[in-house]
């Protein structure tokens, strides 16, 4: 036995012993978050007394088991965390610049125009004709809003452009070309 412990690798004993903390945080997690809330709810309810002002902390238990139990995976095994963290560092970034724009739209078509407008309502003036101006930024809002989206986040980019490639393909292929002996003559008028 001690021969085979010894072959093993620094870096195979380290992953072994993550994954045991790991296995024993994904015991732990369950028997508190679901098992003792389903026993409690079990019990009360044999001795009649029904959950009651229990059930809201009851249900938040059982609701958190899903979200909580893959954590320790993620924080205990550290081949797993920095795949996950290398893989998601670029999308991140697309996703924070993404963020900046969606920011910025709402608050250039919405919220700067509607406030100069109320501005000068409240000091007893009126927009006049450029009161039709923040019709039209409001308009265009939902409009412009996703597109960022499409154009900053590369997953989204590269599905549309697929989209769009795979409608203009299918256009080019329904298009008979001009010289086509494929014509047929229209049942009323005489052939030329």
């Amino acid at each position: 036995m001690m021969k085979t412990s010894s072959m093993v690798s620094s870096k195979a004993r380290s992953l072994q012993s993550q994954l045991y903390y790991a296995l024993v945080f994904q015991i732990i997690i369950p028997t508190v978050l679901l098992n003792v809330p389903l026993a409690v709810f079990f019990v009360l309810t044999l001795l009649n007394r029904g959950p009651g002002e229990y059930s809201a902390y009851l249900s938040l238990l059982i609701t958190l088991y899903p979200v909580i139990d893959p954590l320790p995976n993620f924080f205990i095994i550290s081949p797993y965390r920095k795949a996950a963290f290398a893989k998601s560092q670029s999308m991140q970034s697309q996703l924070f610049y993404a963020l900046v724009f969606q920011t910025l739209i709402p608050a250039l078509l919405l919220h700067f125009p509607v406030s100069v407008m109320f501005g000068f309502v409240l000091a007893s003036h009126g927009l006049g004709i450029y009161s039709c101006i923040i019709s039209i930024t409001i308009s265009f809002y939902p409009a412009i809003d996703p597109l960022p989206n499409f154009f900053i986040i590369s997953p989204y980019r590269k599905a549309a452009f697929r989209c769009f490639k795979r409608n203009w393909q299918s256009s080019e292929v329904n298009q008979v070309p001009p010289n086509s002996k494929n014509v047929v003559a229209p049942a009323n008028v005489p052939a030329i």
